[in-house]
């Protein structure tokens, strides 16, 4: 028998991808990692990032793309950065409302709860915001949400999360950050927005957290992919600089890091990037850093999260992209022992 045929052509709808971004300014944005590279610099970086990200997801077919972004002043730094990289008819934008509008406040939740209810019902914002086949977003419509911090997730891994949510193999589907957070959700058309609410933001277990919102909205098909680290802190950052430079430049362009690739290598010149971290700052942090762990962490983000034993009000069927890892395994033996 031939390979299995997927269900959905590259022209399907395949629902809002949600870009959450803080725009990049000194001494506001990227403050921890500001504090060991200058504000400048740090700024720098998620400027450069950011519009690496901007292009790389830009032109995915069958998704509308929008830049939920902060601070609500910000608007027009938004619309002058879109329209000087020539992406101002592929990106929407709309203003973080609903909490303090601050990206990394505790008020997240009711922030990505306003954003859900808002991108479902179309806003001119969004509208015509297209390519390929996506159409006028419905009240169900799938929704996915991304953030800036990381640069990791391929255009691939990103479509296939909407692939999967859109053909229903699964409900929801998340990508675990090294860090007890998440870098990826995907929410199918029987998510609803309270699915954000009771998350513990900013915490070692957001990402477990946010499966128990999940599970107690009766969402329970859920598929978790590889972990993938974002950038907080230097050492993330180091880490970063050390995985892109194994890429050939070839690879490195394909992957649409070019301008984050340029500015690390100008910054590694100055601040030595590719020097380990001593022991004393792994004692700060209290375990290894991401440089020096971070193949393992990537490829078993499920066995992570289901490791650290998800308790929730219903039974919950976690579809993992490790299912041959045994760790994995095991980590389900445990799961339904706690339960």
């Amino acid at each position: 028998m031939g390979a299995a045929q997927c269900r959905c052509t590259p022209q399907q709808d395949l629902g809002t991808l949600v870009l959450v971004a803080k725009y990049p300014t000194p001494g506001k944005s990227k403050t921890r990692l500001g504090r060991a590279i200058g504000f400048e610099e740090s700024a720098k970086f998620a400027r450069n990032a950011l519009v690496d990200l901007l292009h790389r997801y830009g032109d995915l077919d069958g998704l509308r793309k929008v830049i939920l972004y902060a601070p609500l002043e910000a608007r027009g730094e938004f619309e002058a950065l879109l329209k000087e990289q020539k992406l101002d008819a592929l990106w929407g934008l709309l203003p973080m409302t609903g909490g303090d509008n601050n990206i990394i406040s505790s008020d997240l939740g009711s922030r990505l709860k306003s954003a859900l209810r808002r991108v479902r019902m179309n806003p001119p914002e969004i509208r015509a915001k297209a390519t390929a086949a996506a159409t006028v977003a419905t009240a169900s419509e799938t929704v996915g949400f991304i953030g800036s911090d990381c640069l990791d997730i391929t255009r691939k891994e990103l479509r296939s999360l909407f692939l999967r949510v859109s053909r229903r193999d699964c409900e929801a589907a998340v990508l675990p950050a090294d860090d007890g957070g998440y870098v990826s959700l995907v929410l199918g058309e029987c998510c609803p927005a309270a699915v954000f609410e009771g998350v513990k933001w900013s915490d070692s277990s957001t990402c477990v957290s946010q499966l128990q919102a999940l599970t107690r909205n009766r969402i329970t098909k859920v598929f978790i992919g590889e972990s993938h680290s974002d950038v907080d802190e230097i050492e993330d950052l180091r880490s970063l600089h050390k995985r892109l430079a194994k890429l050939r430049p070839l690879d490195r362009e394909i992957m649409g890091v070019r301008r984050t690739w340029d500015f690390l290598t100008e910054l590694d010149e100055a601040l030595k990037l590719q020097r380990k971290p001593s022991s004393e700052s792994i004692a700060e942090r209290g375990s290894v850093t991401a440089s020096e762990g971070a193949d393992s962490k990537r490829s078993s983000g499920a066995a992570q999260i289901l490791g650290r034993g998800i308790k929730a009000s219903g039974s919950v069927h976690l579809e993992t992209g490790d299912a041959a890892n045994p760790n994995i395994e095991e980590a389900q033996q445990q799961q339904q022992q706690q339960q």
